[in-house]
């Protein structure tokens, strides 16, 4: 099997999601159900499967519809097509300012990694016959991973783009394919997954830091393993880390301090995102097993959301300390699997309407209160939504 091959093996099967067969998810208690958030389908009806990537907090989205088909940057009703050369971009990330990253395609039909912007896409300045973009602030700084991947072993770096889009800077670390992600604050911080003796597909990921030249490690929680999954303004990091016991668990670090976040009486949880306050949301599970979201932050336990029945995980959160989350499973033997989305606030739990078929998936959520994902239809399609959670 190939380098190549390799890698998107090991991506695919640790981005799969797990279903399980559970009951139908209880609303928050007490007082009647709420009310749900109604979804607004961002795609003309003829056309095919699509859903909402990103969103911003100036009432932008970015709909994907998946590689190699047309994708568009939409606001205030319009969709805008996002090509470079000529052809599609598949989108990653959007910023405050309507800049886009993703992956595109030269004219002799090799892959790129672009920033677009008003219409025109620009190569990134980052070196490597594979590069993957993966996050971009308000500055229009792109973090990146390059992979030289045509040797008998891989060459993989991490490199920040500058803001003026035409320089690159290699920070310096080895980042981890398997764990194939990357986070830039608006400080230019950033945080990531790195490897060790391995290589970048098969070494042993930890956690990483890199700010002002300066790469910090994370350490772990007593274990071998260590895996980041945001970073917020303030340089504070989330994951999961291996304890000394072998049991995974959530992390917040802050200032050289990984604090564990522990369970709510099970053996496994980890962090997926935080806010600039430090509230941060995730997956846990109790001592049946269960599988819920919860959120956590200094001074108080980690406490679950309530999405009890079905496979729950929190998706996102801002920093109104809005929280979205998933639960996905079926209902009962020879019942479909089904995805519930929903929006969880100060104790109170709020279920996402479809677009008229029975599943709802949220994505993101803006520091405003919209969020984006996709719906199902009835008949049987998914399309791009949009909810709005106000304030």
């Amino acid at each position: 099997m190939s380098i190549r091959r390799r890698i998107r093996v090991a991506v695919s099967f640790l981005a799969a999601a797990t279903v399980v067969l559970l009951a139908a998810p209880t609303e928050a208690a007490g007082g009647p159900p709420a009310v749900p958030l109604t979804a607004r389908d961002l795609t003309p009806q003829w056309a095919g499967g699509s859903r909402v990537v990103a969103v911003n907090d100036v009432g932008q989205a970015l709909v994907s519809t998946g590689p190699d088909s047309p994708s568009y940057l939409w606001a205030r009703g319009r969709l805008t097509p996002l090509t470079y050369d000529g052809r599609p971009i598949e989108p990653i990330g959007l910023n405050n300012r309507g800049q886009v990253i993703g992956h595109g395609q030269s004219a002799s039909g090799a892959p790129v990694a672009v920033r677009w912007e008003r219409g025109t896409a620009t190569l990134l300045p980052v070196p490597g016959d594979t590069v993957i973009p993966a996050d971009i602030n308000d500055r229009g700084q792109v973090v990146a991973i390059s992979a030289e991947l045509d040797g008998p072993e891989p060459v993989v770096r991490a490199y920040l783009s500058g803001s003026d889009g035409r320089t690159a800077r290699d920070l310096g670390v080895v980042p981890s394919l398997a764990n194939a992600s990357l986070h830039v604050n608006e400080s230019g911080q950033v945080a990531g997954t790195r490897t060790g003796e391995g290589g970048p597909v098969y070494g042993m990921p930890s956690g990483f830091l890199w700010a002002d030249g300066r790469v910090t490690d994370l350490g772990s929680l007593g274990g071998d393993s260590t895996q980041v999954t945001a970073l917020n303004a303030r340089g504070q990091v989330v994951g999961q880390s291996v304890r000394a016991d072998g049991r995974t668990h959530a992390f917040f670090w802050s200032a050289g301090t990984m604090t564990d976040l522990g369970t709510p009486g099970g053996d496994y949880s980890r962090a997926t995102a935080l806010n600039d306050l430090g509230l941060v949301t995730g997956t846990s599970t109790d001592a049946g097993g269960q599988q819920d979201a919860f959120v956590w932050s200094a001074g108080r336990p980690i406490t679950p959301l309530g999405l009890t029945g079905l496979a729950a995980e929190a998706v996102d959160v801002n920093n109104r300390g809005q929280v979205i989350a998933t639960a996905t499973g079926s209902t009962g033997p020879g019942s479909p699997y089904l995805t519930r989305g929903f929006l969880w606030h100060a104790g109170k739990l709020t279920p996402l309407a479809a677009l008229g078929g029975p599943d709802a998936t949220p994505a993101a959520i803006s520091a405003t209160g919209t969020i984006g994902g996709s719906g199902s239809l009835p008949s049987g399609g998914t399309h791009a939504a949009l909810w709005t959670a106000g304030p």
